[in-house]
């Protein structure tokens, strides 16, 4: 019986493993527990292959998803920003991620 040489194993464990790394993360003041209104939260990725990305509108659709969940005459507050990479297949393919949470506040009136 032939057996798996530990190069070949070695090999195989890397290009099957995935990374995850926090780019950055970046929170506007939270408003007071009482003058919270809906969470509204989206998120956006895109493909980056060989260390090439492909464009970064995948932030700016995520942006205008957040903005649709809270019309006027709602503010959105306490805004978290997360941005990560997940990397796959020993680095050959990733993907930018970007997670965007926040408050839509209601005035009365």
């Amino acid at each position: 019986m032939k057996r798996c040489s530990p190069l070949l194993a070695i090999s195989l464990i890397l290009l099957l493993e995935a990374c995850t790394t926090v780019a950055s993360v970046s929170i506007s003041q939270i408003p007071p527990l009482k003058k919270r209104g809906t969470i509204i939260r989206a998120s956006g990725s895109s493909p980056i292959v060989l260390g090439i990305p492909f464009g970064s509108n995948f932030i700016d659709d995520a942006t205008a998803s957040l903005l649709r969940q809270c019309q006027a005459p709602g503010t959105i507050t306490g805004v978290m920003v997360k941005h990560q990479n997940k990397h796959y297949l020993g680095y050959i393919y990733a993907q930018q991620q970007v997670f965007l949470q926040g408050y839509c506040t209601k005035k009365k009136g």
